[in-house]
């Protein structure tokens, strides 16, 4: 018997007043896999992850989250579940990094309850795993730009969830935290099974990382397979309409490619 799989996602579209972003985006994605979601400025990237977080609701087509129609399931019952690194995070009132990185803890608080040990700890470990805990005490507006990414990528981490999605979560971040929180993040896909479903503008990156690449194109998945099979230069050029070669990279033999000026 075929497990469920996390998402089951058929021929969904979604459009905002002046155009359409999705046009019938179909795709079905498994427990336990890194996912790479990549594809030109627009195509559609953070709107998906928007749809299968249950931020948005699809005009039409369907999206199954473990079984279940993604719109049968609460607000906080889904946050459970799925944790969302934004592309952008915006907070205007001077909370404390820790305070923020706790705000992860809190669909798992019945109401009006305080924070546990437990949840004392799964704050620190994210903390620690993010290089943020020298920064608990200081205002999260205080922060450079990069600094408060990895809070929101311990805030994340916190939730302890089975689903984690990366919009383009260290896009702000030098490579050294870059690196070492996608390897954290590889990590707990092999050890702990989560899913990880991240939007990568860097193909060679996300081909460092991913088990599974899925190219989207007008608003449609034109591609999706393990990394070492779609990583091919005509995929590359029907879905970015640039030229390049695929070459192993010298230390791990992962596909990455060259791109012609």
């Amino acid at each position: 018997m075929n497990a469920v799989p996390v998402f089951d996602i058929h021929d969904v579209t979604f459009r905002y007043p002046r155009c359409r972003v999705l046009d019938g985006a179909s795709l079905t994605l498994s427990a336990g896999r890194f996912y790479g979601l990549l594809g030109p400025n627009g195509c559609g990237k953070t709107t998906l992850l928007d749809l299968m977080a249950g931020l948005k609701r699809p005009d039409g087509g369907t999206i199954a989250f473990r079984g279940r129609p993604l719109g049968a399931y609460r607000r906080r019952e889904l946050a459970r579940e799925i944790a969302l690194v934004p592309q952008n995070f915006y907070v205007n009132f001077p909370f404390s990094v820790h305070e923020v990185v706790m705000m992860g803890r809190y669909p798992h608080l019945p109401r009006f309850a305080h924070p546990g040990a437990d949840d004392h700890r799964q704050v620190q470990n994210a903390m620690a795993a993010t290089d943020t805990e020298r920064f608990a005490r200081q205002s999260v507006t205080a922060l450079s730009g990069g600094e408060r990414q990895r809070v929101v990528f311990a805030r994340a981490l916190a939730q302890n969830t089975g689903v984690l999605m990366l919009d383009e979560a260290t896009a702000n971040l030098d490579i050294r935290h870059t690196l070492a929180l996608l390897g954290r993040t590889r990590e707990r896909v092999r050890q702990n099974g989560q899913t990880v479903i991240a939007v990568f503008q860097d193909v060679n990156l996300a081909a460092l990382y991913c088990d599974e690449l899925l190219f989207l194109q007008d608003g449609r998945i034109v591609s999706q397979g393990p990394t070492e099979t779609v990583m091919k230069v005509e995929i590359l050029q029907a879905v970015y309409g640039v030229e390049g070669r695929i070459r192993p990279h010298t230390e791990y033999g992962l596909p990455q490619v060259d791109f012609k000026r």
